[in-house]
């Protein structure tokens, strides 16, 4: 269930047991990945933790702030996600060591509720960000409005997630960091390990990766909180469209009702949704949320 564009619901766990170690300890074992594996993040984020395996971390990260509330900015980290979650009830896992997934909670201040959306659309921005920094003169770009692609291959998704018991966001990531080729769930998937030239131990990669993302995602919600969620005032609304490769595609929109139809994108709107063309009509629908598909070929 949405609950405001691109922001769902964090749905409780079915299985309602009272962790013993507490409201605030992980409920997974600390063990072969740590924080001094990730020293440049560890020393960033203070509010970091690190666990070896876990099945979500927005699923964990998301029932720990239903105990008991998070500070904000509080990152959990993982390098082996067995049961992620993405959109449209989508799920994904990855091999062990081969992505990076981070989740992150956020305490909106001061933004409008129809606005919240618009930080799915910073966690991409953000995201790639952190992929682009890592590969110098590689095409990054995003695809409205949660992936990060690398010339035109996904290497991460951005899901967020509202807790409704305390307000808070926890907005994850998932990115492609070491995966081999033959790692890849997908053809039409990459990672950073193979679109760079230059191997890169995992873990140093993934540190890499993580606190290029953290600082960029602090500087974006800054700006986005400061303007009062106004992503013109916070001189977001060209950043966006200029790192969104969906802009000026001809594209495939899925609506929530199961409706389709085909158009051109325009823009990004103050809301974050998508500006799409269609049909000759004198105004872009705006699509708040949908599966978006770019026709490569028209």
């Amino acid at each position: 269930m949405l609950v405001s564009p691109n922001i769902l619901v964090s749905p409780p766990p079915r299985d309602q047991a009272v962790h013993p170690e507490g409201p605030n300890m992980p409920s997974q074992t600390v063990s072969a990945v740590t924080r001094a594996d990730l020293p440049m993040a560890s020393a960033l984020a203070i509010g970091l933790e690190v666990i070896d395996s876990v099945p979500s971390t927005n699923a964990e990260l998301a029932a720990r702030e239903r105990r008991a509330r998070q500070p904000h900015f509080t990152s959990l980290v993982t390098l082996h996600q067995t049961a992620g979650k993405g959109r449209l009830g989508r799920t994904w896992s990855a091999p062990p060591g081969s992505s990076l997934a981070v989740s992150t909670v956020i305490r909106p201040k001061a933004i409008p509720l129809d606005r919240l959306g618009i930080l799915t659309l910073l966690g991409g921005l953000a995201a790639r960000e952190a992929v682009a920094t890592q590969l110098p003169g590689s095409v990054v770009t995003v695809k409205w409005p949660n992936d990060v692609l690398i010339a035109g291959r996904k290497v991460c998704g951005v899901l967020a997630e509202v807790v409704p018991q305390t307000g808070a966001i926890v907005l994850g990531v998932g990115i492609n960091t070491a995966m081999t080729q033959e790692q890849l769930p997908v053809p039409t998937a990459t990672s950073i390990a193979i679109e760079s030239p230059d191997p890169v131990p995992a873990a140093e990669l993934a540190d890499r990766v993580l606190t290029e993302f953290l600082a960029a995602l602090a500087g974006l919600v800054a700006r986005f909180e400061a303007a009062r969620g106004d992503i013109d005032r916070a001189g977001l609304r060209d950043q966006l469209e200029a790192a969104c490769g969906t802009i000026g595609a001809q594209v495939s929109v899925q609506q929530p009702d199961g409706s389709k139809f085909t158009g051109r994108a325009l823009g990004i709107g103050a809301d974050g949704s998508l500006l799409v063309a269609s049909g000759g009509s004198a105004d872009p629908a705006a699509i708040l949320a949908g599966d978006v598909t770019h026709l490569r070929y028209q």
